[in-house]
């Protein structure tokens, strides 16, 4: 007897979709998913040191510790007093010298309209003029200098930001290069994090993470990640768990978006990468 073709069309259709709900069964139970990857480090802000140029007494510091600061606001003042003075003794050089200049070439223009003067005496006194104008520029360019080391005693500030660190106070000598203050900018906040080296595969430069602190419970702010370390460290410095402490791993540089300044430098948090 003939199977009748109308009965096997369903049972086919039947079998497909129990062998289609079978594989998607078994893909969807054994296939691997990518697990999240946590870590913790601590919230960084981009520092700048505020220093001298030229050595001096500090006559003021105008701020201090978690005061904010603007681009271009001045933070300190030495002693500028001994430039003041050498400044007005080059003004004075200057102005004597700048009239000797004007009075030789005066002279200079008379004698090559005499008639009788001969070319020896006219390169003498071309040759006056030209010393007395050497003089004069050479006055006002150390005039210049002294005003461009005044300037240097008032330290401004090369950004908006913080004042994170005071290290110094009114008196005390500032030497060239020693830091005055430390600012931090807090438009800039980064976190650097370590990854086992069997993780580290699955983030990329671009990735998203979510990022936790303490300080606000149930908040979720979004970190960027914006470096991948080329090379595996062991035993970093900054990393906080004893298990971490006994593997490669990768250090990991997220850049911390937020905009209302309620993340701070120095703050640990939880970063999640899913």
């Amino acid at each position: 007897m003939r199977p009748d073709p109308r009965r096997i069309i369903p049972l086919v259709v039947v079998i497909t979709l129990i062998g289609g709900g079978g594989w998607w069964g078994y893909t969807a139970w054994f296939a691997p998913q990518r697990s999240t990857i946590s870590a913790t480090g601590t919230i960084e802000a981009t520092e700048y040191t505020v220093s001298a140029e030229l050595a001096g007494r500090i006559t003021t510091m105008l701020v201090d510790e978690g005061d904010p600061v603007e681009a271009g606001q001045t933070l300190v003042t030495l002693d500028s007093s001994l430039l003041v003075t050498q400044r007005d003794q080059a003004v004075a050089s200057y102005q004597a010298a700048q009239q000797s200049a004007l009075a030789a070439e005066a002279n200079a223009q008379l004698e090559r309209r005499s008639a009788s003067i001969t070319s020896e005496r006219l390169r003498a006194i071309e040759a006056q003029a030209e010393a007395s104008r050497a003089q004069a520029q050479a006055a006002l360019a150390s005039v210049r200098s002294l005003e461009l080391q005044m300037s240097k005693m008032n330290l401004t500030s090369p950004i908006d930001g913080v004042v994170i660190e005071r290290t110094a106070e009114p008196g005390e000598m500032a030497l060239p290069g020693g830091t005055l203050l430390v600012l931090a900018d807090l438009r800039s906040l980064q976190i650097t994090v370590y990854v086992p080296e069997d993780r580290y595969g699955g983030i990329m430069i671009g990735d998203r993470a979510a990022l936790e602190v303490d300080s606000w419970p149930g908040e979720t702010f979004v970190a960027r990640v914006k470096r991948i370390a080329d090379e595996a460290e062991f035993t970093p410095r900054n990393v906080q768990t004893a298990e971490g402490r006994k593997v490669l791993v990768f250090a990991i540089t997220l850049e911390v978006e937020h905009t209302d300044g309620r993340l701070k430098p120095g703050m640990p948090a939880d970063v999640r990468f899913e």
